[in-house]
């Protein structure tokens, strides 16, 4: 006999079929739950009840009817990529550069704040506070209204954004990048990963790239991990 499933098992499948509900509509105009089964691989009533879930939270709203054929017009459905709003902020040694984006990753409004690489610790986490303020102030919007928040910065940087070990910036080992970032948008940020030179950032009203750089435990709420 199969073993029954705990509660946090099933708590992780519900997670993971809404993922899988979420990336197939993304990019879409709008699919029928049948559509959405199909692309999912999961059951109709299965693919429903995700839906319904979804609705519930804001993340898919009804998109109107099918047209034509037998019988009540199939409901379709889009995801809400204007539900939420997202902050991304690249720390460089030459340039600190912060962007807000919707749930598909569109930049919205971006912010860059030229440093040095000889900054101490101090200039350039105040240099992360004026892009981020200058950010969010050009798209209307204040931390507590982000709904999360990934950075990318050189060095060895562990699991909870504290930086392990920086050899290009001076001061920077054990500066703790997820406390700072708090201060700007409560929400904690997201899964933390180095990169070794700044990303391509897209201009705004662009998408970001289309090949991943890091990923993120809150996804799919946080569209930033997709630029990097």
């Amino acid at each position: 006999m199969a073993a029954e499933m705990s509660g946090g098992d099933l708590s992780r499948l519900r997670q993971l079929n809404a993922l899988a509900v979420i990336k197939a509509l993304q990019g879409q105009d709008s699919l029928t739950l049948t559509e959405v089964a199909k692309r999912t691989g999961l059951s109709r009533a299965s693919t429903e009840d995700v839906v319904r879930e979804l609705l519930q939270k804001g993340w898919v709203t009804e998109a109107g009817a099918t047209a034509g054929g037998v019988g009540r017009p199939a409901r379709r459905y889009r995801f809400r990529a204007e539900a939420g709003r997202v902050l991304g902020v690249d720390i460089g040694g030459h340039k600190i550069r912060a962007v807000v984006a919707d749930l598909d990753g569109t930049v919205l409004q971006s912010a860059r704040v030229p440093v040095a690489p000889e900054m101490g610790r101090l200039e350039r986490l105040e240099a992360v506070d004026r892009a981020v303020t200058e950010c969010l102030e050009g798209a209307g919007l204040t931390g507590g209204e982000i709904w999360a928040s990934g950075v990318g910065t050189t060095g060895l940087v562990d699991g909870a954004g504290r930086v392990l070990l920086s050899e290009a910036l001076p001061e920077w080992t054990g500066v703790d990048l997820a406390a700072h970032v708090r201060r700007l948008a409560p929400r904690p940020p997201c899964w933390w990963r180095t990169t070794a030179s700044s990303p391509p950032w897209p201009s705004a009203g662009a998408a970001w790239p289309a090949t991943p750089r890091t990923w993120c435990s809150c996804w799919p709420a946080c569209a930033p991990a997709r630029a990097w």
